[in-house]
């Protein structure tokens, strides 16, 4: 059973009323109360390489967990989402503030794994539009297909 819903980069209350609206739509939209709950109440793993970098980069904690294990990823003001990383990729816009090592995996990673990930912040498209859902708040929901059918999982 999927229960883990990793939170990226939340950082003040304006991402707690974020993660609330995002709660709400999963609840109205997907029928999902379990996760509206959830991101109401904090029942969540937080990573953000800037207030709490002793934990690690969350795509680490991604790649390294079984899939099944995952309900969500939500990631706050991403940046550089939509930029296929190299070698040796890693800009720093502002070094205390701006991180973007991975971010460029995240999206690959979550749909390949099929976890549903909630992006606020830098949204790419990549090839992504008919996989995705702009909540009326601009939050973007990326939802993977199943690979048998064509459905949201």
């Amino acid at each position: 059973m999927a229960d883990r819903i990793i939170v990226i980069g939340r950082t003040c209350f304006d991402d707690y009323v974020t993660l609330c609206k995002i709660g709400e739509w999963f609840e109205s939209e997907r029928n999902n109360k379990d996760i509206s709950i959830r991101l109401h109440q904090g029942m969540y793993e937080e990573f953000d390489m800037a207030t709490k970098s002793d934990l690690g980069d969350a795509v680490d904690a991604i790649e390294s967990s079984p899939a099944y294990e995952i309900s969500l990823v939500v990631a706050l003001h991403l940046f550089g989402i939509n930029t296929l990383p190299g070698p040796s990729y890693h800009i720093d816009l502002n070094p205390t503030y701006t991180y973007n090592k991975r971010n460029g995996e995240l999206l690959r990673m979550c749909m390949y794994r099929k976890i549903p990930l909630v992006v606020n912040g830098d949204q790419p498209w990549l090839g992504m539009e008919s996989r995705c859902i702009v909540h009326p708040n601009g939050i973007y929901i990326y939802e993977p297909f199943s690979r048998t059918k064509n459905e949201r999982i």
